[in-house]
């Protein structure tokens, strides 16, 4: 990121994972076609473009797993481009295999640690923006995207393809990252920009509105439900109380520096401690208004 908190492309290749169905518009192989020519006019470019053609989740993860393996070797920065049918929980692969965003998120993981939480991932699905599923992960999870860009919407295959040779025309001639989803919108407006900052923050503020007295008090009596089902707690005196005290330790803003930390993965990558300063405890809660 620079001073303005915008975000600065810095990778080493653009890897297209290409799983348009035959018979159709092959948006992938026309998107490939275009970045070459955007590399071929630039003297001795520092990045390099691929296009995978797949057509089954094992291959997507293979892909996935083979990227994060070079990248660990080979200290590159990846920037991941999707090309396949989409929904709001799912991607369709050209044989037919529906992957959840959940499922694609655990090879993501693994690529977005091995290059230091700097993974861009593009993708030109329906609905891609969704994929933000994978960041979350469950935010005791490390994230598995630090950058989508994506569209929020169904959207026509030749449009969405203008859109992504404007996005990384953009992006190539200046890299920006806001300003190229700011130019590819003007051809699509459903493109959007989505941080690991942004997944973070709205996934806390559900949790502190979950930890409202009401809330509280309906967990309680769930987690009293629960034990007194357990054949080694049922009969415990004070269970209660127990419970109560115990909840009463693990508060959001206690909870808050550890779940930041995990997600960031800041012990393994201190490098991105600065950038992130801003994201506080007191932050988050007035932005949740609770």
């Amino acid at each position: 990121m620079d001073d303005m908190g915008s975000f600065v492309l810095e990778i080493d290749s653009i890897e297209i994972i290409d799983s348009v169905p035959e018979g159709e518009l092959q948006t992938g192989r026309e998107l490939h076609e275009h970045i070459l020519d955007l590399r071929t006019a630039i003297d001795d470019p520092p990045w390099t473009v691929a296009r995978h053609k797949i057509s089954s989740h094992g291959e997507l993860t293979k892909v996935l797993t083979d990227l994060a393996a070079a990248a660990k070797l080979e200290d590159k920065f990846p920037l991941i481009h999707l090309e396949c049918h989409g929904a709001s929980d799912h991607i369709q692969l050209s044989n037919g295999d529906r992957v959840t965003w959940s499922d694609v998120g655990v090879p993501l993981r693994d690529l977005n640690r091995s290059i230091r939480n700097r993974l861009i991932a593009v993708w030109a699905a329906c609905e891609g923006i969704y994929s933000i599923m994978s960041m979350v992960g469950g935010i005791t999870q490390g994230t598995s995207i630090r950058l989508i860009i994506g569209p929020g919407d169904k959207v026509k295959a030749g449009k969405l393809v203008d859109a992504m040779k404007r996005l990384y025309s953009t992006l190539i001639a200046c890299p920006n990252v806001d300003a190229a989803v700011e130019a590819a919108a003007k051809i699509e407006p459903s493109i959007r920009l989505f941080k690991a900052e942004d997944a973070f923050t709205h996934a806390y503020i559900d949790v502190l509105r979950k930890s409202s007295a009401t809330s509280k008090r309906e967990y309680v009596e769930d987690l009293v439900t629960k034990a007194k089902n357990e054949p080694g707690l049922k009969n415990r005196p004070r269970i209660h109380h127990d419970v109560k005290r115990a909840l009463k330790e693990i508060t959001p803003a206690t909870y808050f520096e550890q779940a930041k930390r995990t997600f960031f993965m800041l012990d393994h990558f201190p490098e991105l401690e600065g950038p992130l300063s801003f994201l506080t405890f007191e932050y988050v809660k007035k932005l949740a208004k609770v």
